[in-house]
């Protein structure tokens, strides 16, 4: 398990982060192996890191801080719903992949229409954490599945999010293909880690906040790398959005962006 302590962190690095907020963030690659060749971010059991008891305690001090919902920021929410405003769906029932204490469900529900008359079910890993969304929004349907085998039909949801979740699955492109699959019409991918130059990348992802530390395994992706595998799996990338946040990689001679995606399915 690779969760919490900060002083998994090596020794003398410090948290930098270009984010006005509590949260720091340090994200640095995995060294190749001696052979010369990074370790492959498939071989990266990136899973076990999110069913943890650690993250659902996670959840549940955040819900009840307003200091550690700052940990998700406004702008997150801010560039989330600029992209799924530009879906032309007045109706739509939409599968939130990843959905943690279930966030997004209450942001559509505050939204202007039509975002606010879609219909919202989340899928978690665990039914820790499905239980937890259940209980802060009665009513509403949660699952418990992984990303990389989800438990529908084809076509099931109009609409498919995934915000900050495909980097940390180890089988992404098994994940990518899942959301499509279940996808009707649109797959909105949110804060997803890019870097211009470098090929996918493996890293360390390290997390202090308000409400405690983390450490995961996620995948910095390759901008032309991901652009193909977008393209090979959905209809046709609708929209490629640029956040206004870069964050500095230990390791790499670059920084990463978060891209925001939408696909167009069917």
């Amino acid at each position: 398990m690779s969760l919490a302590p900060a002083a998994t962190r090596p020794s003398g690095v410090s948290i930098r982060s270009d984010e006005p907020s509590a949260v720091r963030n340090w994200i640095t690659t995995i060294p190749p192996h001696p052979c010369g060749h990074r370790t492959d971010p498939a071989a990266i059991p990136a899973e076990s890191d999110w069913a943890a008891s650690a993250v659902v305690d996670r959840y549940r001090r955040e819900r009840q801080s307003p200091e550690g919902d700052s940990l998700f920021q406004d702008r997150i929410t801010r560039d989330g719903l600029t992209l799924l405003r530009r879906i032309p769906l007045p109706r739509a029932n939409l599968l939130d992949v990843g959905c943690g204490a279930a966030r997004w469900a209450g942001v559509l529900a505050d939204a202007a229409p039509p975002l606010c008359h879609w219909q919202y079910e989340g899928l978690e890993l665990t039914g820790d954490l499905a239980t937890l969304c259940r209980q802060a929004h009665p009513g509403l349907v949660f699952h418990v599945g992984a990303a990389e085998s989800l438990p529908f039909n084809d076509a099931a949801f109009d609409v498919v999010l995934c915000s900050g979740v495909l980097s940390y699955v180890a089988d992404w492109p098994r994940a990518l293909r899942e959301v499509v699959r279940v996808a009707r019409r649109y797959v909105a991918l949110l804060r997803t880690p890019v870097v211009k130059y470098a090929p996918h990348t493996p890293a360390w992802q390290f997390v202090d906040g308000p409400t405690g530390s983390e450490c995961h395994k996620l995948t910095l992706f390759s901008r032309d790398q991901l652009r193909a595998a977008l393209n090979a799996a959905a209809r046709r990338i609708a929209v490629e959005d640029y956040s206004d946040v870069a964050h500095p990689v230990e390791g790499l001679d670059e920084r990463l962006f978060f891209l925001d995606y939408l696909l167009e399915c069917g």
